[in-house]
């Protein structure tokens, strides 16, 4: 894998990281205390940053992948986080949907999912696709 690739997933991931902090400390932590009741434990906290580093290093890939086709630049990047998003999202939908069937998110405010959440989940990928962007340069890397 190219430094350049790897360098940009971890932007990449880094900028998830801290969206989707953003996102559930300020529209959904009120309902993740009600569902959960316990905080995170340390294997939730990193299968969730491996979960994040893995979707960085892909959407830096991709970007990769895409980026002689398409060209450089912003419009490239937010074409990928897109892609990306629509990607992931479904997975996350069904994951949320099995877990409501089991009983254990009946209190889960589905409208405040459909209309914040996911919006904010867009803007989050396409701001982590943006960073991992311009950090991927073609050519050699400096030593």
């Amino acid at each position: 894998m190219n430094a350049r690739v790897l360098l940009g997933g971890i932007a990449t991931a880094f900028v998830l990281f801290a969206c989707r902090s953003a996102i559930s400390t300020f529209l959904i932590q009120d309902e993740m205390i009600t569902i959960y009741e316990v905080p995170a434990t340390t294997g939730e906290f990193a299968v969730a940053l491996a979960a994040g580093f893995a979707q960085g290093l892909a959407i830096a890939w991709l970007y990769a992948a895409v980026r002689p086709r398409l060209g450089p630049g912003p419009r490239t990047a937010l074409l990928v986080g897109v892609a990306a998003w629509v990607l992931t999202s479904p997975h996350y939908l069904l994951v949320l949907g099995h877990v409501r069937m089991a009983g254990h998110m009946d209190h889960f405010p589905w409208e405040k999912y459909a209309l914040y959440v996911a919006p904010a989940s867009l803007v989050a990928t396409c701001l982590a696709a943006l960073a991992g962007g311009v950090i991927y340069r073609e050519g050699k890397v400096a030593a």
